[in-house]
């Protein structure tokens, strides 16, 4: 089950391109950033409110490290109930 569909806005401000993949426990959107005109990665949970705390140990580490071969994280935010963060788009 998709939590955002396709086209759909998430925060006012990300459009939904397309589903880049999937676990039990997130989705990854490719994500059009309104605001900047950028496109990104886009890193949602499934669970509500529980996995907020997995969500923003992940961000925290992430945008802890500076690296050539890494991904930069860009924003942390929620859209009603599903917490995300943005992420550089790897072609």
């Amino acid at each position: 089950m998709d939590i955002f569909p396709i086209s759909s806005k998430i925060a006012g401000r990300y459009r939904v391109d397309s589903i880049l993949g999937s676990s039990d426990s997130s989705i990854v959107y490719q994500v059009s950033d309104l605001t900047s005109d950028q496109t990104l990665a886009l890193k949602v949970f499934r669970q509500r409110s529980n996995g907020i705390h997995l969500l923003q140990h992940e961000f925290r580490f992430l945008s802890s490290l500076k690296h050539p071969n890494l991904v930069q994280v860009y924003h942390f935010g929620s859209d009603h109930e599903h917490y995300f963060f943005t992420m550089e788009l790897i072609p």
